[in-house]
């Protein structure tokens, strides 16, 4: 296991581009993390300790990517599955900033829509 495990590492490493990919996909991965285990803190804290208003986000986000998911699965996303990537990513970079940024319910359950729509696009799809 062990062996292969290194032949895939030195794989990875070799090829220019895939270690490229591999990186940015991480750091992503790494900067998502936080974001969607901290956004119950966030609207608990931000619009009030409600079980109402934590499953009031769950359920768009839920929404939302389901959403996105139907729509990349219909449409297909961009010809370059690396442009989808990466317009998924900085979609969902740019809602993040903005659903910690304000103080308005309605509009945080709108980017949170939006973010869940964005969600499915971070993937890097076999192609057709």
């Amino acid at each position: 296991m062990f062996t292969d495990l290194k032949a895939g590492v030195k794989y990875a490493v070799q090829d220019g581009f895939l270690w490229k990919l591999l990186l940015l996909y991480g750091g992503f991965v790494f900067l998502r993390v936080p974001a969607g285990f901290l956004a119950a803190l966030f609207v608990s804290r931000a619009y009030g300790d409600c079980y109402g208003y934590l499953a009031i986000v769950e359920l768009v986000g839920f929404a939302g990517m389901m959403g996105g998911g139907v729509l990349i699965s219909v449409w297909g996303g961009l010809k370059s599955k690396l442009k989808t990537l990466g317009v998924g990513m900085l979609l969902f970079g740019a809602l993040t900033i903005g659903m910690g940024s304000i103080d308005n319910f309605i509009i945080y359950l709108v980017l949170m829509l939006i973010y869940g729509i964005a969600l499915p696009w971070c993937r890097l799809q076999p192609p057709r």
